[in-house]
């Protein structure tokens, strides 16, 4: 007979900001290997009437220039990188791709955060990556 060790956890919370509540779902699964996965589902909801903001309706909302080096400089102090160069060459995150907005985000009161999943722009070892940018330098005005 042979067994099978397989884990899997997962939590969910709700995040009210006021003007938005954001379903955050985490969930950790390993199904043998070296390593197991980690990965973060959001969902953000308008209170007022119900709508699910999605990526291309917060994409109308802010700037992506400004946000994509707003979220460089996030990662940079999130991992204590000197630099955004050390970012890239010594933590190798998004050594692979250009910077670019993640389908999952928490729209908080005064904040954006940006999650990247496990694997998703950085190595195993640095997990799961939330770069929280203040929404007054990347809000469209």
């Amino acid at each position: 007979t042979m067994s099978c060790n397989y884990e899997f956890l997962a939590n969910g919370k709700a995040i009210d900001n006021g003007e938005n509540t954001c379903l955050a779902f985490d969930k950790y699964v390993y199904t043998g290997g070296a390593n197991g996965m980690s990965s973060s589902i959001t969902i953000n909801v308008n209170k007022e009437n119900g709508d699910i903001i999605n990526k291309e309706e917060l994409l109308k909302q802010i700037s992506l220039n400004k946000t994509k080096k707003e979220i460089v400089n996030s990662l940079v102090k999130l991992l204590k990188a000197k630099n955004t160069k050390l970012l890239h060459d010594s933590l190798n995150v998004f050594a692979d791709a250009p910077v670019y907005i993640p389908d999952n985000f928490i729209i908080g009161k005064d904040s954006i955060t940006f999650i990247y999943g496990d694997l998703e722009i950085a190595p195993h070892y640095l997990g799961v990556l939330k770069a929280k940018v203040a929404k007054k330098d990347v809000m469209i005005k």
